[in-house]
């Protein structure tokens, strides 16, 4: 059997290494960290044991890949996924449900818009307009997607009411900074499928038992999992990619190399590459946006709903931690993606800036007392899909034979995600099999 390569350990590289292996390839994959799963993964609180999330993810009903692997690995509970899309939505405390509504094709969404109470009428009808173009494309040109908006007659407080919350939720970007684009063909995906596609699931079991399922059925079928197993650099020779070379000073010889890494991470290994110039300059293109999660113990339950969102607020999303994936009871989650504006800010500055904000949303709150507060960054979260950005998202075949690329970053189509990261797994693979 050829020997197969697959640098990183995350959904990408996961799903790749399960790829080769069933095509009957010998796999290795090598994965820098010490645990698996990229920057989807979980961790125990050192404090009390609690099972925490590095992020609160959560799933839409069009993300098939992920819920296809899921099964795949054994764990098919993963995601609880609801019938169609129902989301509290609070602004300046009053409540709103951004809803799905039983319609064909893109309608379901833009019934539920009429009734959106967070945008005024003409913000409304102005939504129809905006969901109706998405359906049939966007500008011809590159332009963020609150130019695009705009251009379709939305004000500054629509795109504060919708369109940023799901920008923001989806894409871990604010519409000022997002390609037009990229978004209407990630919105397309829940858009135009019906109810059950755009639907929220949410994770019902720790983030990382995912990674680490796949992790289980890698190793069953043969494929050894190295961690704390760096590449520094890639093996090139008689005019293609033949191995890596690690840290420790080892070289591991393949026919096969997927680099599943992020375009830093990738930029690195490709410069000694023969013509590497034009690769290595678009991913230096390539930013990213942390995400912050604020895990909030309380003394007893406070929160009713297992999620909700706030709009034209600090807050952006909330989750019953307690209540999705067990732990204790009063345990909840803020999730503040794009969250720039927070970097450098201190844990007690920022508690006293979201903490009115949650109680005014959540009564029960202000009368519960906080036994205990964790902020948890990631301060690479995704790639910023920017104008410039997501037109140098690379293909899975490279100009060197022997090498593959994959990760969320790359050219699937979708939001950089952990549905993107699976489908780029199974499309590098395919294509170093090709």
């Amino acid at each position: 059997m050829a020997r197969a390569i697959v640098i990183g350990a995350g959904l990408a590289g996961l799903k790749a290494a399960l790829e080769l292996r069933a095509a009957g390839l010998d796999v290795v994959v090598l994965e820098a960290r010490a645990r698996v799963g990229g920057r989807a993964f979980s961790f125990r609180d050192p404090a009390d044991g609690t099972l925490l999330d590095n992020g609160q993810h959560v799933i839409l009903g069009c993300c098939t890949e992920f819920l296809k692997l899921a099964h795949e690995v054994g764990v098919p509970d993963a995601v609880a996924l609801p019938p169609a899309l129902a989301v509290p939505v609070y602004k300046d405390g009053e409540r709103s449900m951004l809803a799905s509504l039983p319609a064909a094709g893109p309608l379901h969404l833009a019934a539920g818009m009429l009734r959106y109470r967070h945008l005024s009428l003409r913000g409304r009808l102005t939504a129809l307009k905006a969901a109706a173009r998405l359906a049939r494309g966007g500008p011809a040109g590159p332009c963020t997607f609150a130019d695009w908006l705009k251009g379709q007659g939305h004000t500054a407080d629509d795109i504060a009411a919708l369109w940023n919350l799901l920008t923001v939720s989806v894409f871990n970007a604010d519409a000022a900074e997002l390609d037009a684009q990229a978004a209407i063909r990630g919105f397309r995906f829940g858009f135009e499928g019906g109810p059950s596609k755009a639907a929220l699931g949410l994770m019902r079991r720790p983030l990382g038992d995912v990674a680490e399922a796949a992790r289980r059925r890698l190793e069953a079928a043969g494929v050894p999992v190295h961690l704390r197993a760096r590449v520094e650099s890639l093996a090139f020779a008689q005019g293609r990619v033949c191995g890596v070379r690690l840290a420790d000073g080892h070289t591991l010889a393949s026919e096969v190399v997927v680099a599943a890494v992020p375009p830093a991470h990738l930029s690195r290994l490709v410069r000694t590459l023969p013509q590497s110039a034009d690769l290595v300059a678009d991913l230096d293109q390539f930013g990213v946006n942390p995400i912050l999660n604020v895990y909030l113990w309380y003394s007893r339950p406070v929160m009713s709903d297992v999620a909700l969102a706030a709009v034209k607020s600090p807050l952006q999303f909330v989750f019953n931690r307690g209540e999705l994936v067990g732990g204790p009871p009063g345990l909840i989650a803020l999730s503040l993606s794009a969250a720039r504006e927070w970097v450098g800010i201190d844990k007690g500055m920022i508690l006293r800036r979201l903490l009115p904000e949650l109680e005014h949303i959540l009564p029960y709150a202000a009368s519960a007392r906080i036994e205990r507060a964790r902020l948890v960054w990631q301060s690479d979260a995704t790639v910023v899909l920017t104008p410039n950005a997501a037109r140098r998202r690379a293909f899975p075949a490279t100009a060197w034979p022997g090498l593959t690329l994959a990760g969320d970053w790359t050219a699937t189509d979708w939001p950089c995600s952990m549905e993107s990261a699976i489908i780029s797994g199974t499309r590098a693979a395919r294509a170093a099999l090709a």
